[in-house]
């Protein structure tokens, strides 16, 4: 079975990317289009295309895409993805189209052109693919109410988990970072860098409001007029405990991580996007040991009530308070989570069930 998988993401900074490759690959044999160039992810198979613009990223992978006429799926990664694997859906007339619908930006809930001229090639893609993929059950059920045409849909929650690359070194980690080792507050840690949309504001004044020793890093701040804003709010409000750090690959992540008490996953409910949000954040920071503070969106909600490896609260910050108090018994939960490699077993689930779904695909049942 041959997949040719088309992606705008970087397999450095993209967990549910990663994830899903490594899925598909421990079944079939994987070509991957991706705008990772790093040379961990170099090999016969990965082919990188640099993203200048998104006419760019269309042209490059339809070049690249029309050389693997051998292909029996194409699978089109998140809305990016749709333009040209739609266009070499009619080149090379693969068994049957495959699509991740990571997100859930529905025509009604979005705002300007290029959000809605997305959702018009995410109906096309969905109306076209023979299986979808979604990011839980919640999404789902909105899924199979608002499209008319839609073929079987798959559920693969973003069950992750941050790994080391063959260049890690504990010694340049450990100077790099060697603040955070000197630092015996309570650490939180956000990965949403300095999304405003994301709650940063809101998750800024919950940490300056504890009342115990804190600091929360914010991760992932690109120098934008967000962190200019998120800075200027941190220095008129006086706030002392919070540092801005710039976006991390995956082993400067990992260690990072590894090295706070716990980590944050905000999400709104102003869209459905959002408030079904399924984060692999949670599965991350579990991972890592370290307990995770959400807000109460359903998903969410689902995850921390089952394995118990945090808290959550429609304020952050009394999730975060929640998640002090009761630090030793969700510490023995993950614990206990990781010990049952719950993302290991979720994702060779995942995987016997797509496995079975593509084949039945390509003998045409």
């Amino acid at each position: 079975m041959k997949i040719l998988f088309i992606s705008a993401a970087n397999k450095n900074f993209d967990g549910r990317t990663r994830a899903l490759l490594d899925v598909l690959n421990s079944f079939a044999d994987v070509v991957d289009i991706t705008t990772t160039q790093e040379s961990d992810f170099v090999n016969n198979s990965s082919y990188y295309v640099n993203y200048k613009s998104y006419k760019e990223f269309i042209r490059k992978t339809v070049e690249i895409g029309k050389d693997h006429r051998d292909v029996d799926f194409i699978f089109a990664d998140n809305r990016k993805a749709t333009v040209p694997a739609l266009k070499l859906n009619k080149l090379l007339k693969p068994k049957a189209v495959i699509y991740d619908a990571r997100e859930l930006y529905l025509q009604r809930e979005t705002h300007g052109f290029a959000s809605k001229v997305g959702c018009f090639f995410e109906s096309r893609m969905i109306a076209k693919a023979a299986l979808t993929i979604c990011a839980n059950e919640e999404r789902k059920q909105v899924m199979e109410k608002e499209y008319g045409k839609i073929g079987a849909i798959l559920v693969f929650e973003n069950f992750r988990k941050l790994s080391y690359s063959k260049e890690f070194s504990e010694e340049v980690m450990k100077l790099k970072f060697d603040y955070l080792n000197r630092d015996d507050s309570f650490k939180i840690v956000s990965t949403a860098g300095c999304e405003i949309e994301r709650g940063t504001k809101e998750l800024i004044e919950a940490a300056a409001k504890l009342n115990f020793n804190s600091t929360l890093y914010l991760v992932g701040c690109k120098e934008n007029a967000e962190k200019q804003e998120i800075e200027a709010f941190i220095e008129e409000n006086k706030i002392k405990n919070v540092k801005l750090v710039p976006r991390l690959n995956q082993d400067e992540l990992k260690y990072f991580v590894s090295k706070c008490d716990v980590g944050i996953a905000m999400y709104h409910k102003r869209n459905s996007n959002n408030l079904y949000c399924s984060s692999g954040k949670i599965y991350e920071y579990a991972y890592e040991g370290i307990a995770v503070a959400t807000t109460d969106n359903p998903p969410m909600k689902r995850v921390l009530d089952e394995y118990g490896i945090g808290a959550y609260d429609s304020d952050i910050g009394k999730a975060l308070v929640s998640v002090h108090d009761n630090m030793n018994d969700i510490k023995k939960n993950i614990e206990t989570f990781v010990g049952d490699r719950v993302v290991e077993k979720k994702q060779e689930e995942f995987a016997s069930d797509l496995r079975k779904c593509m084949e039945d695909l390509q003998d045409g049942k």
